[in-house]
């Protein structure tokens, strides 16, 4: 045992027969290590212990969190997003859960995010169109063996090949419209800066922002800006659809993209907006502020823009781009029209193409309707600053989105027209079963309407939109003997309206023949052109309305182009001068001008026109010049015609005639002989003029074309008796065998025509 000052040192020793070696330490020392020993195990365990209190507190919080977002993601505030839909059968989607997105079918991205909804049973679908999860969580919560665990496709981006990802930007725009005339509430955010916020225009309130520019994203902007285009849009769609179609208004005053702004600002503008939500479809609408700073924005803009697109994406939202307003700034290192056209427009088309999403071209449409229309538009009255527009701007905008979401829309293109026949979905034509397309030989469209009885009253039979993209686009009505109805004006008659949606006004014109219906058998008339004149550029609704008679015949629209301010046109633009020879049979010859497609030699009047027919002809006795023709309700080719024959050498006659299907003549009744005239030689100039005043037809012949030539023949014929054309084709030469024996010679050689 060797005690010593140095604990090392101290303990008992044994000698191994070379050397002594320590074996114990003394008691107490062993004693002292021990209790040292135990302390530090002690230290050691309370470390652990406080270790495994904070790892407890720190799971709490997190049961906590993930508490919080199952609560957001049951109240749809957040949706889940997972892996692939092939990769669902292995994973248990926890219960309360009903929503939930797919980033690709078999593998990641191989198809874009598609949404699905937790349900009650297996669905009767195609197996692409549903999965089943490993849990068995019914959407109560509860669990079933049977049936738990199904979900069912729910996305609102359907492609031509819905599960290979490859849809297109036509596919999603017609899938909007669809569900729009289903009748679904679907909903539209329009997000973009002030040209959607809508600064100067009535009844503007800026969308609010908090102190640091972020929007606050707690009020339906439409209350602040009834005037700006969302909301234009919506009241003309929800009249297209007769529904709930909803757009909210997101603009910013002077927000931009290349900021990060827009993406940063998008969840709280729209969708945790308190009066919005997930959209539909998000219209994209920035840009403009973009290019305010000096030097190119391109890259940034490009590179923002894309990251926006993905965070609409990610909702199940439909992105739709539009290009920016026109402007005319032009300023060196500040807005550049050039900027916006030559880089942010075309990027965004390239963005458009590159994610296959809808593009919505409103520049191109604004320039076309600024430098094009001929209603009294003017871009620099309109757009005083060279940046915003008011009210007419805005009304524009929000009828051309109106036009783009609506399935029917009648375009007219520039120098395009077009025949739109009733039964066209696109007219919205009441139909019946008491209603027959009763009468033939209506060249245009197969048959004409008729409603034997108990026509619906004051009703909208036709009613369609027209988006006009030609400043000289005119409409024609093609009309039915006196329209079916049977009284005397004003009364309620039928009548066509066109109403420009722009300027929020509307016209009505009664068709003159209205209450005219006293025609004998033959002499019914078909397919009348009413040459209603030139419609505004734009959009308008064109309906046609019945009066309040118990019978109706009606018949179809058609466009054509008309020179604005040109009332005369010259009958014989495409046949040219008229001479005919005609033998000596038969006893009743003619030869007619057909209707030119260009609508040269047609005339219509409504009740408040006047129609003025001047010809230059060389007639011997015997011949005449064909006033007016138009088809029946007879066999095919079968038609109705007025003329007026020289008849003697100091006489004009006025004639209706009938023309079968086989081009037999049947000359008809007089309608009126002229008095004396003072030209006795072949060669005539003559002026015929008809209107309708009050319930008469009134026909006036003037010897001569001076406005002090002799009126040679006035006809006054009320609506209960036979009356020649208000409408029809004007052109042709007659010859009567009957009164010049032998045959002769017709010449027209100027026909034209003043409405």
């Amino acid at each position: 045992m060797v005690a010593d000052d140095n604990e090392d040192l101290r303990g008992i020793y044994v000698y191994n027969g070379i050397a002594w070696q320590k074996k114990l330490d003394l008691p107490a020392d062993a004693a002292q290590a021990a209790q040292e020993i135990a302390e530090g195990a002690r230290n050691l365990a309370l470390d652990y212990r406080n270790q495994a209190r904070d790892a407890r507190d720190a799971a709490s919080n997190y049961r906590d969190q993930a508490a919080g977002y199952v609560n957001d993601i049951a109240s749809e505030k957040q949706v889940p997003i997972y892996g692939t839909v092939a990769g669902m059968a292995s994973i248990s989607v926890p219960a309360g859960i009903l929503t939930i997105q797919a980033l690709g079918r078999n593998t990641m991205l191989d198809t874009e995010v598609t949404t699905w909804k937790r349900v009650a049973s297996e669905p009767d679908v195609a197996d692409a169109a549903k999965f089943r999860s490993s849990d068995r969580f019914l959407p109560n919560g509860t669990t079933n063996s049977a049936n738990g665990g199904w979900w069912a496709f729910q996305s609102l981006r359907p492609r031509v090949d819905m599960f290979t990802g490859q849809w297109t930007a036509q596919s999603l725009l017609d899938y909007l419209r669809a569900k729009m005339a289903a009748g679904d509430h679907v909903t539209i955010a329009c997000y973009g800066d002030s040209t959607t916020d809508g600064i100067y225009t009535t009844g503007w309130t800026a969308n609010p922002v908090d102190g640091s520019g972020n929007a606050v994203g707690n009020i339906d902007h439409a209350a602040t800006a009834p005037n700006a285009w969302p909301a234009v849009a919506q009241s003309i769609l929800r009249d297209m659809y007769g529904n709930n179609v909803t757009f909210w208004n997101a603009g910013y005053v002077g927000q931009k993209v290349v900021s990060g702004w827009a993406y940063d600002n998008y969840r709280k503008a729209v969708i945790s907006n308190s009066a919005y939500g997930i959209p539909a479809a998000t219209i994209i609408d920035f840009g403009l502020n973009d290019v305010a700073a000096a030097g190119s924005q391109l890259a940034d803009f490009v590179s923002e823009f894309r990251r926006l697109i993905l965070l609409v994406m990610a909702y199940g939202t439909i992105p739709i781009i539009t290009t920016c307003d026109p402007i005319y700034l032009n300023a060196s290192n500040t807005r550049d029209h050039k900027e916006v056209t030559r880089q942010i427009n075309q990027a965004k088309r390239a963005i458009a193409a590159e994610f296959r999403i809808p593009l919505m071209d409103k520049e191109a449409a604004m320039k076309h309707w600024l430098q094009g229309n001929r209603d009294g538009y003017r871009w620099a009255q309109l757009q005083t600053d060279g940046l915003h527009f008011s009210d007419v701007g805005h009304r524009f905008k929000g009828c051309y989105f109106a036009k783009e979401f609506f399935g029917d829309t009648v375009t007219i293109q520039q120098g395009r027209g077009r025949k739109l026949m009733t039964w066209d979905s696109a007219s919205n034509y009441l139909g019946d079963p008491t209603a027959q397309a009763a009468f033939g030989n209506n060249l245009h469209q197969g048959a004409n309407m008729f409603w034997n009885s108990a026509a619906p009253k004051a009703t909208a039979m036709m009613s369609f939109w027209v988006w006009n993209e030609d400043s000289d686009m005119g409409l024609v009505y093609r009309g039915i003997d006196g329209e079916g109805y049977a009284s005397d004006l004003p009364g309620s008659p039928p009548y066509v309206r066109v109403y420009d949606i722009l300027a929020n006004t509307g016209v009505n014109k009664i068709p003159a023949a209205v209450g005219f219906t006293s025609n004998p058998s033959g002499y019914h008339k078909s397919d009348l052109p009413y040459r209603w004149g030139a419609i505004p550029y734009g959009l308008s609704r064109i309906s046609y309305f019945s009066g309040d008679g118990d019978a109706l015949y009606f018949g179809n629209f058609e466009f054509q182009r008309m020179e604005r301010g040109v009332k005369t046109r010259n009958a014989l633009k495409n046949s040219g001068p008229l001479r005919r020879t005609f033998a000596s049979t038969p006893s009743h010859a003619y030869e007619l001008v057909p209707e030119m497609v260009d609508g040269s030699n047609i005339f219509g009047a409504f009740t408040t026109d006047t129609v003025e027919i001047l010809a230059d002809v060389s007639m011997p006795v015997g011949a005449g010049f064909i006033v007016a023709h138009s088809n029946t309700w007879g066999a095919a080719g079968s038609k109705v015609v007025t003329m007026l024959v020289r008849i003697s050498t100091t006489a004009w006659r006025l004639y209706a005639a009938t023309i079968a299907a086989d081009g037999t003549m049947t000359l008809g009744s007089t309608l009126g002989t002229s008095s004396t005239l003072s030209v006795t030689t072949d060669d005539q100039k003559v002026r015929l003029v008809v209107s309708r005043s009050g319930n008469n037809q009134v026909v006036n012949v003037f010897e001569g074309w001076g406005g002090s030539s002799a009126n040679v023949l006035t006809i006054t014929t009320a609506r209960t008796a036979y009356a020649m054309h208000f409408a029809g084709a004007c052109g042709g030469v007659y010859w009567s065998n009957i009164l010049a024996a032998g045959g002769g010679t017709a010449l027209v050689r100027e026909l034209s025509i003043s409405q």
